[in-house]
């Protein structure tokens, strides 16, 4: 049991300090206006969210890690996000939407590049964003 409990503990610390240095990564990169790194930050302090069990926070992260990198056109980052969207709307209990998402970013994985753009990205953070 002590060793259980010192395995939570680093982990906790590990994630307190990457979670310090994602913050502060995305207030510079938001100061720059550089989507890339806007991005990569929400990504990462959305896996922070769900490592501590907070998959509701983890939810608008990925959103908003969505939303940069449609900005900047990479839409294997998109899928990415696509995904980690469904991983933490089923820790939020929303089984069939996450479902959905899933299905919409393997889809958009194997779909053209222009479909990640527009229609299909919107609809992917619509289904972020609805009850």
């Amino acid at each position: 049991m002590v060793a259980k409990h010192k395995v939570k503990n680093a982990v906790s610390f590990i994630t307190d300090f990457e979670e310090a240095l994602a913050g502060e990564a995305l207030s510079i990169a938001l100061r720059a206006d550089r989507p890339n790194e806007i991005q990569v930050a929400y990504h990462y302090l959305a896996d922070c969210a769900l490592i501590r069990g907070d998959a509701a926070k983890a939810v608008g992260l990925y959103v908003e890690s969505l939303r940069a990198a449609i900005r900047y056109g990479n839409r294997m980052e998109a899928v990415f996000e696509l995904e980690g969207g469904a991983m933490a709307l089923a820790g939020v209990g929303r089984d069939s939407k996450s479902m959905r998402l899933l299905g919409a970013a393997l889809e958009a994985g194997i779909a053209p590049v222009a479909t990640i753009h527009g229609a299909r990205a919107e609809l992917s953070l619509t289904f972020l964003f609805a009850p």
